[in-house]
């Protein structure tokens, strides 16, 4: 059986301690050093001539990968002598008992008359804090204590690269997305990426303006004389997106946002992405025309 706690200062355990078990541990990610504290089998009482030795505890640091898959062996305690019979052994390396001996735990049964404890340890190269000392409570079992450590937040924004329209004027399908992977009608649009995300297009209309106060507003149907003209561009309601991959990526744009095609005049296509960890990248615009299908 193997049970786990929760998160508790940091740090999981999981424990370890049905005898003869031995179930896969795969280490987390975000983990690189597992505490490993092992409790020996501990050897079976005699039928008349005293109690089994204990076990041994065996405490160390094992440097482990994120991904690594551990095997955990515990030891089981011996069986107790019964009269004219000696005890079981231990799994995984008790001896059994002879005549009226106790059962091994971690080890041979000694004689007469009782089982040894599980005693003998030995430490795999690259462990780091290595102990043993004696057991007194001839419970067997493998406590795992690890602590998780986050990997770095992703600050970096996605890079939207060139966009471009095949071709930059064309005519607004009349039904359908706003875009497919490909059409008759309606322009081919491609674009790179630095890093896998999602782009999301949103559509500005150029329209006429007159300089008002240093800013760029709307044109009146009788501006004043003398008016500065200027250029403005007006966000469209609606937009559409795609998930997109490293490199290069594209679609087919039809010329509509929602369930409306675009009128004929002058737009531009605006293009941002973000990627899994939220970061959003700078936005990209290019120019494109409706006519008249």
């Amino acid at each position: 059986m193997c049970e786990r706690s929760g998160r508790f200062g940091g740090a999981d355990t999981a424990t370890f301690a049905t005898p003869g078990e031995q179930p896969p541990f795969t280490v987390p990610a975000g983990v690189s050093s597992v505490r490993v504290v092992a409790i020996g089998g501990r050897g079976g009482n005699g039928e008349a001539s005293g109690a089994g030795g204990f076990g041994a505890i065996a405490t160390a640091d094992l440097p482990v990968a994120a991904g690594q898959v551990l095997y955990i062996e515990v030891a089981g305690n011996g069986g107790n002598a019964s009269p004219g019979t000696g005890g079981t052994a231990g799994v995984n390396g008790g001896g059994a008992g002879a005549g009226a001996a106790g059962g091994g735990g971690g080890g041979a049964p000694t004689t007469p008359g009782f089982g040894g404890g599980g005693g003998s340890t030995g430490f795999a190269s690259g462990v780091t804090g290595a102990s043993t000392a004696p057991d007194t409570t001839g419970v067997p079992s493998v406590t795992l204590t690890y602590s998780i450590v986050p990997p770095p937040r992703d600050t970096v924004a996605p890079r939207v690269g060139f966009l471009v329209f095949s071709p930059s004027t064309f005519a607004a399908a009349n039904s359908g997305p706003s875009a497919v992977a490909a059409a008759s009608v309606g322009a081919r649009v491609f674009y790179t990426l630095s890093e896998a995300a999602r782009v999301t297009f949103t559509v500005e209309r150029t329209t006429r303006g007159i300089v008002r106060a240093r800013r760029c507003v709307s044109r009146p149907k009788r501006p004043p004389r003398g008016a500065k003209p200027c250029t403005r561009s007006v966000a469209m309601k609606g937009s559409f997106a795609q998930d997109g991959v490293a490199g290069l990526n594209g679609l087919r744009f039809m010329g509509r946002l929602g369930a409306t095609s675009l009128p004929r005049g002058t737009f531009r296509l605006v293009a941002s992405a973000s990627d899994a960890a939220g970061n959003t990248s700078a936005q990209v615009r290019q120019t494109f025309q409706i006519v008249r299908g």
